[in-house]
């Protein structure tokens, strides 16, 4: 993982549709107070949805502009996200929450709403969880892994990211982390 120091800059990524149910609004409200604090902080956002005109109107008047990087939809979206120190996911719910079990899979930290379908692995030590729709608790999670993130990305045993180079290598990724979840 790329480690984060106080002096180096801190991605944080969104991948999914944006829509009302996905969280995306509540991500850019909590990102433009945690903004206001640490002026190292970026936010890239990966995908297409209807609250796209909304989302950039609300970074066009943001003070932050320059920090909120909306890449639009990509066939291969964590391409898009290779240097990036945390996944956000902060959906209002979920079915089973592929972005999420992606971005463990990939071995990035995931700072997530707490929904069920995303508590499966208990022992999961790089996930920060706030109660969904709680934009005040969704920021705390967001600066409580900026006060981590040495710790976190100093983590032993993290395998590279982004090795996943064929749909084959992700199916076989896929089909043992779902038999890690059975066994869990």
């Amino acid at each position: 993982m790329r480690r984060v120091t106080s002096s180096s800059e801190i991605n944080l990524g969104y991948v999914g549709r944006l829509s009302e149910e996905k969280g995306v609004l509540d991500l850019l409200n909590a990102f433009s107070k945690v903004a206001c604090a640490n002026q190292t902080v970026k936010l890239h956002l990966v995908g297409e949805g209807p609250l796209r005109e909304v989302i950039e109107t609300s970074i066009s008047a943001s003070n932050f502009r320059e920090r909120i990087i909306l890449h639009g939809h990509h066939s291969s979206p964590f391409s898009v996200l290779q240097e990036i120190n945390a996944i956000v996911v902060p959906s209002h719910y979920e079915g089973f929450g592929l972005v999420y079990y992606e971005a463990l899979a990939r071995n990035h930290v995931v700072i997530a709403s707490d929904l069920p379908s995303f508590k499966i692995l208990p022992k999961e030590k790089k996930v920060f969880f706030f109660p969904a729709g709680d934009v005040a608790q969704l920021e705390n999670s967001i600066n409580q892994f900026i006060k981590n993130s040495m710790k976190i990305n100093t983590i032993e045993n993290i395998s590279p990211r982004h090795t996943y180079s064929s749909e084959t290598k992700m199916a076989s990724k896929y089909y043992d982390f779902i038999e890690e979840i059975e066994n869990a």
